[in-house]
Protein backbone atom coordinates (compact mmCIF):
# COMPACT_ATOMS: atom_id res chain seq x y z
CA UNK A 1 0.00 0.00 0.00
CA UNK A 2 1.23 3.20 -0.69
CA UNK A 3 0.79 6.60 2.14
CA UNK A 4 -1.23 9.28 0.76
CA UNK A 5 -1.27 11.16 4.03
CA UNK A 6 -1.22 10.80 7.47
CA UNK A 7 -2.45 13.22 11.08
CA UNK A 8 -2.44 13.07 14.49
CA UNK A 9 -6.15 14.21 15.90
CA UNK A 10 -5.41 14.43 20.05
CA UNK A 11 -3.65 11.33 20.29
CA UNK A 12 -4.88 9.29 17.92
CA UNK A 13 -3.05 8.50 14.62
CA UNK A 14 -5.36 8.80 11.38
CA UNK A 15 -3.17 6.78 8.27
CA UNK A 16 -4.74 7.17 4.52
CA UNK A 17 -3.65 4.35 2.28
CA UNK A 18 -4.16 3.75 -1.54
CA UNK A 19 -3.78 0.34 -3.08
CA UNK A 20 -5.03 -0.84 -7.12
CA UNK A 21 -7.42 2.77 -6.43
CA UNK A 22 -9.00 1.92 -3.61
CA UNK A 23 -8.14 4.29 -0.66
CA UNK A 24 -7.69 2.81 3.29
CA UNK A 25 -8.42 4.50 6.80
CA UNK A 26 -6.53 3.30 9.61
CA UNK A 27 -6.63 4.40 12.89
CA UNK A 28 -3.66 4.23 15.45
CA UNK A 29 -2.99 0.71 12.76
CA UNK A 30 -6.29 -0.66 12.69
CA UNK A 31 -8.95 -0.48 9.81
CA UNK A 32 -11.31 2.20 10.32
CA UNK A 33 -13.04 2.15 6.46
CA UNK A 34 -12.30 1.68 2.63
CA UNK A 35 -13.79 2.97 -0.19
CA UNK A 36 -15.23 -0.94 -0.90
CA UNK A 37 -18.81 -0.71 -0.62
CA UNK A 38 -20.37 -3.16 1.70
CA UNK A 39 -24.47 -3.24 1.91
CA UNK A 40 -24.75 0.79 2.31
CA UNK A 41 -27.49 -0.09 -0.19
CA UNK A 42 -29.69 -2.23 1.97
CA UNK A 43 -28.85 -0.45 4.57
CA UNK A 44 -30.38 2.93 3.45
CA UNK A 45 -33.38 0.57 2.25
CA UNK A 46 -33.78 -0.67 5.79
CA UNK A 47 -33.88 3.03 7.38
CA UNK A 48 -36.00 4.64 4.76
CA UNK A 49 -38.63 1.95 3.89
CA UNK A 50 -41.11 2.68 6.89
CA UNK A 51 -41.44 6.05 5.23
CA UNK A 52 -42.37 5.02 1.77
CA UNK A 53 -44.23 7.39 0.07
CA UNK A 54 -43.82 10.42 2.40
CA UNK A 55 -41.15 13.64 0.99
CA UNK A 56 -40.30 14.95 4.38
CA UNK A 57 -38.36 12.05 6.05
CA UNK A 58 -35.58 13.69 8.49
CA UNK A 59 -32.49 11.09 9.25
CA UNK A 60 -29.36 11.72 11.70
CA UNK A 61 -26.42 9.40 10.23
CA UNK A 62 -24.17 8.70 12.41
CA UNK A 63 -20.49 8.28 10.79
CA UNK A 64 -18.88 10.33 7.36
CA UNK A 65 -16.36 7.67 6.30
CA UNK A 66 -16.56 7.06 2.75
CA UNK A 67 -19.59 8.92 2.02
CA UNK A 68 -21.93 5.26 0.67
CA UNK A 69 -24.67 5.39 3.55
CA UNK A 70 -25.40 8.95 2.84
CA UNK A 71 -25.05 8.37 -1.07
CA UNK A 72 -27.60 5.82 -0.60
CA UNK A 73 -29.69 7.30 1.95
CA UNK A 74 -29.73 10.98 -0.51
CA UNK A 75 -30.79 8.22 -3.47
CA UNK A 76 -34.57 7.78 -1.50
CA UNK A 77 -37.00 9.93 -2.66
CA UNK A 78 -38.43 10.12 0.66
CA UNK A 79 -35.48 12.10 2.27
CA UNK A 80 -35.79 15.61 2.81
CA UNK A 81 -32.43 16.15 5.60
CA UNK A 82 -29.85 14.49 6.55
CA UNK A 83 -27.84 15.28 9.92
CA UNK A 84 -24.13 13.59 9.61
CA UNK A 85 -22.50 13.18 12.72
CA UNK A 86 -18.87 12.71 12.11
CA UNK A 87 -16.44 12.96 15.23
CA UNK A 88 -12.88 13.15 13.31
CA UNK A 89 -12.18 16.33 11.11
CA UNK A 90 -9.57 14.19 9.63
CA UNK A 91 -12.26 11.66 8.17
CA UNK A 92 -14.35 15.27 7.08
CA UNK A 93 -11.24 16.64 5.24
CA UNK A 94 -10.11 13.39 3.26
CA UNK A 95 -14.00 12.64 2.09
CA UNK A 96 -13.89 15.87 0.24
CA UNK A 97 -10.08 15.77 -1.01
CA UNK A 98 -9.98 11.52 -2.03
CA UNK A 99 -13.66 9.80 -1.07
CA UNK A 100 -16.07 12.39 -2.39
CA UNK A 101 -16.40 11.55 -6.38
CA UNK A 102 -16.33 7.50 -6.12
CA UNK A 103 -19.77 8.30 -3.51
CA UNK A 104 -21.21 10.74 -6.01
CA UNK A 105 -20.16 13.93 -4.10
CA UNK A 106 -23.09 13.47 -1.15
CA UNK A 107 -21.97 16.19 1.17
CA UNK A 108 -22.86 18.82 -1.34
CA UNK A 109 -26.38 17.71 -1.47
CA UNK A 110 -28.14 21.06 -0.35
CA UNK A 111 -30.20 18.32 2.03
CA UNK A 112 -26.85 17.60 4.10
CA UNK A 113 -25.60 19.16 7.00
CA UNK A 114 -22.45 17.69 8.69
CA UNK A 115 -21.62 18.11 12.14
CA UNK A 116 -17.72 17.31 13.52
CA UNK A 117 -18.99 16.17 16.76
CA UNK A 118 -19.43 13.22 18.42
CA UNK A 119 -22.77 11.47 18.27
CA UNK A 120 -23.92 11.40 22.03
CA UNK A 121 -22.59 14.31 22.97
CA UNK A 122 -24.22 16.08 20.06
CA UNK A 123 -27.80 14.37 20.71
CA UNK A 124 -27.74 15.13 24.57
CA UNK A 125 -26.85 19.49 23.15
CA UNK A 126 -29.25 19.23 20.49
CA UNK A 127 -32.19 21.92 20.07
CA UNK A 128 -33.70 19.67 17.45
CA UNK A 129 -35.44 16.51 17.94
CA UNK A 130 -37.96 14.31 16.15
CA UNK A 131 -35.45 12.39 13.45
CA UNK A 132 -37.50 9.88 11.64
CA UNK A 133 -34.74 8.08 11.49
CA UNK A 134 -31.47 7.48 13.43
CA UNK A 135 -28.70 5.40 11.87
CA UNK A 136 -25.29 3.92 13.32
CA UNK A 137 -22.83 3.20 11.42
CA UNK A 138 -19.71 4.11 13.14
CA UNK A 139 -18.04 1.31 14.87
CA UNK A 140 -17.27 -2.64 13.84
CA UNK A 141 -19.81 -3.36 16.62
CA UNK A 142 -19.37 -5.94 18.72
CA UNK A 143 -15.87 -6.76 18.05
CA UNK A 144 -14.16 -2.99 17.73
CA UNK A 145 -14.79 0.76 18.49
CA UNK A 146 -13.98 3.91 16.68
CA UNK A 147 -13.51 5.34 20.33
CA UNK A 148 -14.33 3.75 23.48
CA UNK A 149 -16.73 5.85 24.52
CA UNK A 150 -19.13 4.47 21.59
CA UNK A 151 -20.12 1.61 24.09
CA UNK A 152 -22.52 3.36 24.93
CA UNK A 153 -24.46 3.55 21.98
CA UNK A 154 -24.65 -0.09 22.99
CA UNK A 155 -26.16 -0.59 25.96
CA UNK A 156 -29.49 1.25 27.59
CA UNK A 157 -28.21 4.82 28.40
CA UNK A 158 -27.33 5.21 24.54
CA UNK A 159 -30.48 3.96 23.22
CA UNK A 160 -32.50 5.65 25.77
CA UNK A 161 -30.62 8.89 24.14
CA UNK A 162 -31.70 7.49 20.75
CA UNK A 163 -35.10 7.04 21.79
CA UNK A 164 -35.60 10.53 23.36
CA UNK A 165 -34.14 11.91 19.92
CA UNK A 166 -36.90 10.87 17.38
CA UNK A 167 -40.34 11.39 16.48
CA UNK A 168 -43.31 9.16 17.95
CA UNK A 169 -42.69 6.34 15.66
CA UNK A 170 -39.37 6.80 14.95
CA UNK A 171 -36.56 3.85 13.35
CA UNK A 172 -33.45 3.37 14.86
CA UNK A 173 -30.88 1.17 12.67
CA UNK A 174 -27.52 -0.27 14.06
CA UNK A 175 -24.96 -1.97 11.56
CA UNK A 176 -22.54 -4.38 13.48
CA UNK A 177 -20.28 -6.87 11.98
CA UNK A 178 -21.92 -10.05 13.79
CA UNK A 179 -24.80 -11.08 15.35
CA UNK A 180 -25.18 -9.79 18.96
CA UNK A 181 -27.85 -11.35 21.08
CA UNK A 182 -27.20 -9.15 23.93
CA UNK A 183 -28.35 -6.00 21.61
CA UNK A 184 -31.24 -7.43 20.54
CA UNK A 185 -32.46 -7.87 23.84
CA UNK A 186 -31.37 -4.67 24.71
CA UNK A 187 -33.45 -3.03 21.83
CA UNK A 188 -36.38 -5.13 22.67
CA UNK A 189 -36.71 -4.13 25.35
CA UNK A 190 -37.03 -0.36 24.78
CA UNK A 191 -37.98 -0.66 21.25
CA UNK A 192 -40.77 -2.19 19.35
CA UNK A 193 -41.15 -4.36 16.16
CA UNK A 194 -37.24 -5.12 16.72
CA UNK A 195 -35.88 -6.88 13.54
CA UNK A 196 -31.98 -8.07 12.83
CA UNK A 197 -31.63 -8.69 9.07
CA UNK A 198 -28.29 -10.35 7.94
CA UNK A 199 -26.28 -8.75 4.88
CA UNK A 200 -23.67 -10.76 2.75
CA UNK A 201 -20.24 -8.47 2.81
CA UNK A 202 -17.47 -9.12 0.86
CA UNK A 203 -14.17 -8.70 2.75
CA UNK A 204 -11.34 -9.22 0.54
CA UNK A 205 -11.19 -12.53 -0.96
CA UNK A 206 -13.98 -13.60 1.68
CA UNK A 207 -17.32 -12.81 2.18
CA UNK A 208 -19.18 -12.81 6.13
CA UNK A 209 -21.97 -11.71 7.03
CA UNK A 210 -23.07 -8.32 8.97
CA UNK A 211 -26.17 -7.37 10.58
CA UNK A 212 -28.46 -4.72 10.67
CA UNK A 213 -31.06 -4.16 13.71
CA UNK A 214 -33.77 -1.99 13.33
CA UNK A 215 -36.68 -1.21 15.48
CA UNK A 216 -39.15 1.92 16.04
CA UNK A 217 -40.21 3.90 18.66
CA UNK A 218 -42.94 2.54 21.19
Amino acid sequence: MTEIDRRVEGSVLYELLEEGGIHHVRMDGRPLFSTVQRGEKSLAELAIAPWEGRNDATVLLGGLGAGFTLRAILDRPEVQRVDVLEFSSTVIDWHKKHFAAAAGTPADDPRVVVHNAELGEFLRGATQTGWFTILVDIDEWPETLSRPENVEHYHDEGLELFSRSMRGDGVLVIWTIRRDDELEARMKARFGGVARVAIPVDVGETSRLDYVYRARRK
